[in-house]
């Protein structure tokens, strides 16, 4: 498929429209930076929810290939079929991957492909593949963990265990018997062996598609919003639903798994971003966004943020570190090697994506699907603007259309949202990867290295009303 070349636009040096284009990115985080509704991660979805297998595939192993908490290891994938050497998951970071690292994500693949050929314990080879994940993972998993630690979730979690006392859930024995192991969370703490880590996240897997309703009426009854200690159970349950989303594609689709392997995207450096003195950076912006008076705007804007709105904006401005997001390096690779452009025109993430790679991805003539964004601005998003040549020019047209759409939106809040109190959105951007995926657990399990059919079991039918909240 060829990139058809779109209309001209200004002829900006690259630096100029990178400086433009994060002035504008900060200004309109300031103003508010959740610009739409987020949308629901494809593995966030019910566990017989119609979501292609490839791609719950895609972003559980982004998941595991995200091995920190943090914008560092933020991953996005996709998959190369049908190619004379096998298969190729084409892995793009935010930041470098190292040598060692990915020889362990391969051995993770190196496993599937053990699975897609049969002739092994499929329990047995689960709980290796799963007991692997953690130990990638181990640094993220600690600081999921670390809440449980915490003395005020302490006491939130140990008042939830008191209400299970009331006699309410007294005919639900189910339910009474997974909440016997809440007390549990509080032996959990970073370095908690892998194995018991395991069979945590095996019980954490049935938390939102199981019994979220029932945690709601322990745990935060009289609020929409789930405390930070249930959304950590959550995710520790999504590590476990990934193993299970991993495990059945590669038992339903062998022939992807013989043989794959992982290929990186090497990452542009990152660029240090600064005013370098310039006096006049919030007035330019206002000056070319809108017709009303700079000092009235600027008035405006220090009551909107209760301070300097010159100060706080350079303040903003000060020292960033702008980043290439991984969804990008990917669309950036394939624009470069067109031949190698995937089939299957989807990208796994392990966060929902951000306000500017939806809207690059959206606006790219490739159409690039992926599972959910957040809607938040990053301000230290870092236009691609590093490929040379026709794409170049390409990128460049790409990311005037969005300044284009950045400075209509300043303009039309500047003379409009400042007269509007301000409010507080609170929006999971999913930065430990995706929620509760495929499955869930059916039936009666038990805390022990799984016997047959215990860490693969298919899940019991869910007739709850699916829950689209994030965490």
């Amino acid at each position: 498929m060829a990139i058809q070349e779109p209309s001209t636009a200004p002829k900006v040096p690259p630096e100029e429209s990178t400086k433009r284009f994060v002035l504008n990115s900060i200004l309109l985080s300031l103003i508010e930076p959740v610009r739409g509704e987020p949308t629901v991660y494809s593995l966030d979805r019910h566990p017989h929810d119609n979501a292609s297998p490839i791609a719950k595939f895609l972003d559980s192993f982004a998941l595991i290939c995200s091995t920190k908490s943090g914008k560092d290891t933020v991953s996005a994938v996709c998959i190369e079929q049908g190619g004379p050497t096998g298969t190729i998951l084409r892995l793009a970071r935010n930041t470098s991957t190292s040598e060692e690292l990915l020889l362990r994500f391969q051995a993770v693949l190196d496993d599937l492909t053990l699975i897609a050929k049969g002739g092994c314990s499929l329990d047995d080879k689960a709980w290796e593949l799963m007991s692997k994940i953690v130990e990638l993972d181990r640094f993220k998993i600690d600081s999921i963990i670390e809440i449980f630690q915490k003395k005020r979730d302490q006491e939130l979690i140990q008042a939830a265990v008191q209400r299970l006392e009331t006699g309410e859930f007294s005919n639900n024995g189910d339910f009474l018997e997974w909440a016997g192991h809440l007390p549990s969370l509080l032996s959990l703490s970073p370095g908690t062996e892998t194995a018991e880590l395991i069979k945590k996240m095996h019980w954490a897997a049935q938390a939102r598609w199981v019994y979220s309703a029932h945690l709601q009426r322990i745990a935060f009854p009289e609020s929409t919003t789930a405390p930070a200690w249930i959304n950590n159970i959550y995710k520790l349950g999504r590590y476990h639903a990934a193993l299970l989303a991993m495990i059945k594609l590669a038992t339903t689709r062998a022939d992807l798994f013989i043989p794959i392997r992982v290929e990186l995207v090497e990452p542009p450096p990152q660029a240090k971003f600064s005013l370098n003195g310039e006096s006049e950076a919030l007035r330019n912006i206002i000056r070319k966004c809108t017709k009303a008076e700079v000092e009235d705007i600027e008035s405006q804007l220090s009551v909107y943020w209760l301070k300097d709105a010159d100060a706080h904006f350079r303040k903003a401005c000060k020292a960033r570190v702008l980043t290439v997001h991984a969804e990008m390096q990917l669309a950036c690779f394939y624009d470069n090697n067109m031949e190698l452009t995937p089939r299957f025109l989807f990208m796994g993430t392990s966060k929902k994506a951000c306000f500017h790679c939806s809207t690059f991805l959206c606006r790219h003539e490739r159409r690039w699907s992926f599972s959910a964004t957040h809607s938040k601005l990053y301000p230290n998003w870092m236009p691609p603007l590093f490929s040379t040549g026709s794409v170049r020019q390409i990128h460049l047209k790409l990311i005037w259309d969005i300044n284009q759409y950045l400075e209509k939106t300043i303009g039309r809040e500047l003379e409009t949202k400042l007269r509007i109190p301000r409010s507080k959105k609170v929006v999971f951007d999913s930065t430990a990867g995706p929620s509760l995926t495929t499955f869930v657990l059916g039936g009666e399990f038990t805390f022990i290295k799984p016997q047959p059919q215990t860490l693969t079991s298919e899940p019991k039918r869910i007739t709850e009303e699916e829950d689209d909240s994030s965490s």
